[in-house]
């Protein structure tokens, strides 16, 4: 058996989206995904990117998802003599007494080929997605937004970072022309982002379209998640949180084109059809 558990450290996107992906790996190729030792160690963690006010409420999410898991697939309480740290997902031994900490990157069709064709993969897909949807109450979610496009911006020190993988994609750009494109339309448009401005898409915008968009840029990120989920069309940024919603969406969700960075290009042909390149609305 090969022990996995997430590391109960940083943002709540990178957790989230790190606990949906190993949670759907439990019982395949022997991966085993351990909640318990996950319980005890966010309890005394700090969740990275967040108001300190929202931190039991988001713990308190993490705690949820975990019991409902253990609930779910019978699982149980084990000890474990050896732990290491962020291997390659791919290079873990086979070791009873070893629990192995594992992130987000974490990429199913780039280390396991026709993972879409196991069944018990797929069924576990189906059962964290609703174990998650659950917890965050989705099913009963009454506001829905017609479109919402997630910009992540990052911290100050990550910049330079996200500035070169859109420079790359010709992610700014292509959101332009696309929001260009829904308001010539007359369409409203939520824009979700971290960033402290993005007058630089909106420079040459007429007053009147600038009306059409609304810019949130201090939310709650739970709300945040929700909203995407729930939202009939999400553009998704290079971000967890939004990849992670447009994974537990029923819904239209727009991906980034995404050929060398592949924290988008990796699992939504795999486990949900409903996704659309950005490049295809423009």
């Amino acid at each position: 058996m090969i022990n996995i558990s997430q590391l109960s450290n940083d943002g709540i996107g990178h957790q989230l989206h790190g606990i949906f992906t190993l949670m759907c790996m439990h019982n395949v190729f022997d991966y085993y995904y351990e909640a318990y030792v996950y319980i005890e160690n966010i309890k005394s963690k700090d969740i990275e990117h967040i108001i300190q006010s929202d931190k039991q409420e988001l713990i308190n999410i993490l705690l949820k998802i975990h019991e409902l898991f253990i609930e779910e697939f019978k699982t149980e309480k084990k000890t474990y003599m050896n732990y290491t740290n962020s291997q390659p997902i791919i290079n873990l031994s086979n070791n009873e007494n070893t629990l192995n900490y594992l992130d987000s990157i974490f990429f199913f069709n780039k280390h396991f080929a026709n993972i879409k064709e196991n069944k018990t993969f797929i069924s576990n897909y189906n059962l964290v997605k609703d174990i998650f949807r659950k917890t965050l109450n989705i099913n009963e979610y009454n506001k829905q937004y017609e479109t919402i496009i997630h910009i992540r911006h990052g911290k100050s020190n990550e910049y330079q970072y996200f500035n070169n993988i859109y420079i790359q994609t010709k992610y700014w750009e292509s959101i332009k022309k696309l929001i260009i494109k829904m308001t010539n339309h007359n369409k409203n448009i939520i824009i979700h982002t971290d960033a402290d401005n993005l007058d630089f898409i909106f420079n040459d915008f007429s007053d009147e379209k600038k009306k059409l968009v609304t810019i949130i840029n201090k939310y709650n990120v739970l709300q945040a998640l929700c909203d995407f989920i729930n939202c009939k069309n999400l553009v998704i940024s290079f971000s967890s949180l939004s990849t992670l919603a447009g994974l537990l969406s029923d819904n239209v969700f727009i991906i980034p084109d995404d050929k060398n960075n592949s924290l988008l290009g990796y699992d939504h042909s795999i486990l949900n059809n409903n996704h659309i390149l950005l490049s295809a609305l423009l």
